[in-house]
């Protein structure tokens, strides 16, 4: 979608996202082969989560894509020494970079509401407000799926650092009046 902005053709799905999206694929056919008559009310939820997902991730692509464009337009390292136009493409990025940031963090609190409800943990019981990483910490708790459970942590351990970063700019730009001008 954000492809023809610049006169692109679609995006091809490859890598990461394309295994994601493959897996997502799978969960939902696995779903379809159960006859409808005999779907629970929580399954037709899944297949709905599912489509949810495949959006979510294709809209996160689409921010990161978008920012990245609109941020090689970007050769000041100052606004105030921005022509107008490329202080527009800088805002452009900056609108996508952010936008890509909460879709991240709003994908993880999806993924960990779904894994609460496909494997009913009741994380919910423990912290009413609950985020995908206290419900890894309860299929840990639990010894729930453990294989699943420790893949998941794996990776959270792997990408701690750059998610933590991410977790900081996104606090920062919910609760956080910044200045835009350098001036200021």
């Amino acid at each position: 979608m954000l492809r023809a902005l610049f006169g692109e053709p679609r995006r091809s799905d490859e890598g990461t996202l394309r295994e994601a999206n493959a897996a997502i694929h799978r969960y939902m056919n696995a779903l379809a082969r159960i006859p409808v008559d005999a779907q629970s009310v929580q399954e037709r939820r899944f297949v709905i989560w599912c489509e949810n997902f495949l959006r979510a991730l294709d809209e996160l692509e689409q921010s990161q894509y978008a920012a990245g464009r609109f941020g090689t337009k970007v050769h000041k390292l100052y606004v105030d020494e921005m022509k107008e136009a490329e202080r527009d493409d800088y805002h452009r990025h900056l609108y996508f970079y952010k936008n890509a940031i909460i879709r991240m963090f709003s994908i993880l609190d999806k993924l960990g509401y779904f894994l609460n409800e496909r494997f009913a943990l009741h994380t919910e019981r423990a912290k009413a407000r609950f985020s995908y990483f206290t419900v890894l910490r309860t299929m840990h708790q639990n010894q729930v799926h453990a294989e699943l459970e420790r893949r998941l942590f794996e990776l959270k351990q792997e990408t701690q650092e750059p998610v933590n970063r991410l977790r900081n700019q996104r606090n920062m730009e919910i609760h956080t009046i910044i200045p835009i001008c350098s001036t200021i």
